[in-house]
Formats: C-alpha cells, structure tokens, sequence
C-alpha cells in the first residue's frame, strides 16, 4: 500500500508538470518566434474550407484547406 511522504506534495507535482510542459512546449515557441523573420507577401485566398474525419482514438480532427495566390517580392 502507498504511504505519502513529505516529498510528495502538490508543489512537486506542479513542478513536475511544469518542467514537462515547458519541454514539450519550447520547440512549439521556437518555430512562433523564428517565423517573425520569414518573408512576407501580399496574396489572394481564392477557396477555403475545414475538413473534418475522427483519429484512430475517436476524436474530431480537423483539417484546413486553402488555396490561393501571391507574387513574391523582388
């Protein structure tokens, strides 16, 4: 049977979820950060529209389809 000890308290497991978090998530805000220097352009949506279908566990995906158009900049 578990016993808690006093090392286990919620303070640990915050830090805990904390330090995963900021693992998965940091890879994530290095891409966000980096796009701000990719270049821009001026562009037409011409369709758009949301697909959805169910993953492999049951859950809704969903899946935006746009096409459009742009000039690149010279």
């Amino acid at each position: 049977m578990y016993s808690p000890r006093e090392t286990d308290t919620p303070g640990n497991v915050v830090i805990a979820e904390g330090v995963a978090g900021f693992g998965f998530g940091k890879p994530m805000l290095d891409k966000a950060r980096a796009s701000t220097e990719w270049p821009t352009t001026d562009g037409k949506v011409i369709e758009s529209e949301v697909e959805r279908h169910r993953g492999n566990d049951g859950e809704t995906m969903y899946k935006a389809l746009v096409s459009g158009r742009s000039q690149r900049r010279r």
